[in-house]
């Protein structure tokens, strides 16, 4: 599939200053001046001119790029703070905050503000034949990118730069996603698929779909029921949820609100004795694994919340942390959350520290969260842990680390058949999800799709995203030829 795009202007206030600026964040070296333009190359045979407001410059291009190549242009913009979204599929117009949101004439435009209040257009041909993923309907959002879209119009800017992005220039960000086209279902004819069964079990719980929640923080910026809205989303939707220890809802209060199989997510600070009590917490409150998160000895360098020196708002906390925080958290620059990890999470974890926790959470099971290598999933096993959580923190951590989607097949295959593995990263689809268990995933988790339904529409449109997602599934099964899940396992390869 490929979109022809006719027209592309970076429309901009100061001819000088803000070309060197679009140059720099598209990350594409400026070949030199011409008249009132900066000529920026992109690609063989595919320039773009940086031209002042009002003159009538601008690219035009008889120029067809891939989806994969449109999205590697532009993951820079993203990159630098502009709400990009999913432009190759989303026809429409975004315009500022409190003006309407729609789409206009044949010829459709994009337009997107960045932080310094540029104006970047993106014009291309309509396509025939109705909406196009990512399009607003009057019946409804219909796709976790229409979901994004809502949710991206009603969160303030800090909450949705905290929500979207990722770490440095948000490579692996885009990559978890777009490594998805990488494979191909090679469906099977003449299947009796009246009934799909997606009903499973993680670590002997069942649950109802193989789409589970994974741990995110912050729920109070999305909504004001927070965590509870969302664990009562899960259970709803026959899913598990996964509680974070940097919810803005205590871990007690969550179990009351989740009727669902619900597990913990564990960071381990320096100090042990309150790691130590939040694990007998989650014991006492009906939790039924601990996850440890593995992947975050320091935080990945966040731009757009160090740019927004974010913090959570007045009246919002670390729930969990109430007894450790410390009073001066708010103050300083940058980051609130990378203050507070580079002031209380263990650098030193290493494997022996496994053992400990394994230990100490019996009879719990320990999931091992943030595995992107098969010998680090081997040796989590061999230091007792009961299964593992391919992630790369949704892109959030270390820039340039592979698609999860890819390491979920080196996992997989050194993993064998002694322990579950599960995978989280870039799924906006049930489609998607079945690639993932066709590669050996016994379930798929979801971060930030249900945030997007979080702030779209509260508990209703969490669940809502939950509930696609299992009918994406579902359809995607039936049309791959899959009766049950592990048929997933004959149809799905990596192309080429």
């Amino acid at each position: 599939m490929s979109i022809e795009l006719d027209h592309i202007i970076l429309d901009v206030d100061d001819a000088e200053a803000s070309s060197s600026f679009y140059a720099d964040i598209l990350g594409f070296g400026c070949e030199g001046e011409e008249g009132p333009f900066t000529v920026v190359r992109v690609s063989e045979g595919l320039t773009l001119q940086l031209s002042p407001r009002g003159t009538a410059g601008g690219v035009h291009l008889a120029f067809a790029m891939s989806r994969p190549e449109f999205d590697r242009v532009f993951s820079r913009v993203r990159a630098a703070g502009i709400p990009y979204g999913d432009a190759f599929d989303r026809v429409g117009t975004q315009t500022g905050p409190g003006e309407e949101t729609g789409a206009r004439g044949p010829g459709r435009t994009l337009y997107f503000l960045d932080p310094n209040r540029h104006l970047l257009e993106i014009r291309h041909h309509e396509r025939e034949g109705g909406a196009a993923r990512g399009e607003t309907s009057a019946v409804g959002p219909l796709t976790v990118a229409d979901f994004e879209r809502l949710a991206h119009a009603r969160l303030p800017r800090p909450a949705w730069d905290y929500y979207r992005s990722g770490a440095d220039d948000e490579v692996t960000l885009a990559r978890n996603t777009e490594a998805f086209a990488s494979y191909e279902i090679r469906y099977r004819a003449l299947v009796d698929v009246s009934a799909p069964r997606l009903a499973t079990s993680v670590l002997g719980t069942p649950v109802k779909t193989p789409i589970l929640v994974a741990p995110t923080a912050y729920h109070k910026l999305a909504c004001p029921e927070g965590e509870r809205a969302t664990a009562r989303a899960a259970s709803r939707a026959g899913s598990l949820y996964v509680a974070s220890t940097l919810a803005t809802t205590t871990l007690e209060d969550v179990a009351s609100a989740c009727e669902a199989p619900r597990w913990f997510q564990l960071y381990v600070h320096k100090d042990r004795a309150f790691t130590t009590r939040l694990v007998e917490r989650a014991k006492a409150a009906g939790y039924v694994a601990i996850a440890l998160t593995c992947d975050t000895p320091v935080l990945g360098r966040r731009l757009a919340d160090v740019r927004n020196g974010f913090g959570l708002t007045e009246g919002l906390a670390l729930a969990n942390l109430q007894e450790i925080l410390p009073p001066d958290l708010r103050s300083g620059p940058g980051s609130e959350l990378a203050r507070f990890v580079a002031s209380r999470h263990d650098a030193s974890l290493s494997w022996k520290d496994l053992d400990w926790l394994v230990a100490l959470a019996a009879p719990l099971p320990v999931v091992v969260k943030g595995i992107v290598r098969g010998d680090d999933a081997v040796r989590a096993l061999d230091h007792g842990a009961r299964a593992v959580w391919v992630s790369n923190h949704g892109g959030r951590q270390l820039d340039l680390a592979p698609a999860t989607i890819d390491a979920l097949v080196e996992v997989v295959a050194a993993v064998g058949d002694r322990a579950e593995v599960y995978v989280d990263g870039g799924v906006r689809s049930g489609t998607h999800a079945l690639v993932a268990l066709g590669l050996g995933a016994r379930a798929v988790f979801v971060g930030r799709p249900v945030l997007w339904g979080l702030a779209a529409d509260g508990e209703e449109g969490a669940r809502s995203v939950l509930a696609l997602l299992t009918e994406e599934l579902d359809r995607a099964m039936r049309l791959a030829g899959c009766a049950e899940l592990a048929d997933t396992r004959h149809v799905v390869r990596r192309r080429g």
